[in-house]
């Protein structure tokens, strides 16, 4: 399991998050921080679990939560 904490490898990979995702605005400043972060680790380290992804309980159980917020799901 990787054990670093997604919120050190913030930085250069966190960059051209806050660019792509400029105009973001989920009704919470904290939301979009957090969703900025997920992306920035996903594409870092996907394509494994989310517990190998984030490398601690904390980060995992953030990342799970913010995925479970129901009113940002679009239904097509």
């Amino acid at each position: 399991m990787n054990t670093k904490h997604w919120s050190s490898t913030l930085g250069t990979e966190l960059d051209w998050v806050e660019e792509e995702y400029l105009s973001l605005n989920l009704g919470d400043k904290r939301l979009d921080k957090r969703l900025k972060k997920i992306v920035s680790v996903m594409t870092k380290r996907g394509g494994t679990s989310l517990p190998d992804i984030f490398g601690n309980w904390s980060d995992t159980k953030g990342a799970n939560r913010f995925f479970q917020i129901r009113k940002y799901v679009m239904i097509r």
